[in-house]
């Protein structure tokens, strides 16, 4: 059984990537080569989520042996 369920771009803004964003960018002249990448990876999502007019998004799935 297949189950969808989309969440409102408020949901992804709202307490997650208004909070995120500004604490990738901090980090993006970190000393340690991995956290700057991993900031500016961060930063490029939020990015094109900003961009895509609702039509980003993640797709989970759950597996159960049969």
């Amino acid at each position: 059984m297949l189950t969808t369920y989309t969440l409102p771009d408020e949901a992804w803004v709202d307490g997650y990537y208004d909070v995120l964003g500004p604490r990738a960018k901090a980090l993006l002249d970190h000393p340690d080569p991995g956290v700057r990448d991993f900031a500016a990876e961060t930063v490029k999502e939020i990015e094109t989520f900003e961009r895509s007019e609702g039509s980003y998004g993640y797709v989970f799935f759950a597996l159960q042996r049969a």
